[in-house]
């Protein structure tokens, strides 16, 4: 699933992601662009686990600062 369809499901059910201001207001994307010039959106894997030859492999990673006002 891509980043701009994860912003659609959860908008549709009203559970837009943080910082998303496109998807909270229907009429934003009239006037302006589906990127943003910052990274706005609060969207981040805290730990993925994948197999790799029978061994699970996880990689973690730290809580960005902007996301720790939200938290």
């Amino acid at each position: 699933m891509s980043n701009n369809q994860i912003r659609l499901h959860l908008a549709s059910i009203n559970h837009p992601i943080v910082g998303d201001m496109g998807y909270k207001n229907k009429d934003y994307f009239n006037n302006n662009p589906l990127t943003y010039e910052e990274d706005s959106l609060f969207l981040r894997a805290y730990q993925l686990t994948f197999t790799h030859k029978n061994t699970p492999v996880t990689f973690s990673a730290h809580l960005p600062e902007k996301f720790k006002n939200y938290i």
